[in-house]
């Protein structure tokens, strides 16, 4: 069975650091309000299901941004398409 992709596709080793920076915002954002819902000693309303989809949905509109832009970024990273002087 042969894959759907070019053998020249880009991998997806690009969405790592993307991905691991959206985890960590996530988690650093989180912690003020937890802090200050124990220093009120108020129970912590986390957010609801929308903002993980609003927040999956921007991730895969930069991922796709990102993808959309690497053969241009192909054809002006060649060997040839540099100038030596």
């Amino acid at each position: 069975m042969s894959s759907p992709f070019p053998e020249n596709a880009p991998s997806l080793a690009f969405t790592k650091p993307l991905v691991s920076m959206v985890l960590l915002a996530v988690g650093l954002a989180s912690v003020p309000p937890v802090e200050i819902s124990i220093i009120a000693a108020q129970p912590y309303a986390a957010p609801g299901w929308n903002f993980a989809a609003l927040l999956g949905g921007g991730v895969l509109a930069a991922l796709a941004m990102t993808t959309l832009t690497l053969p241009l970024i192909d054809s002006a990273t060649r060997h040839d398409a540099v100038r030596f002087e």
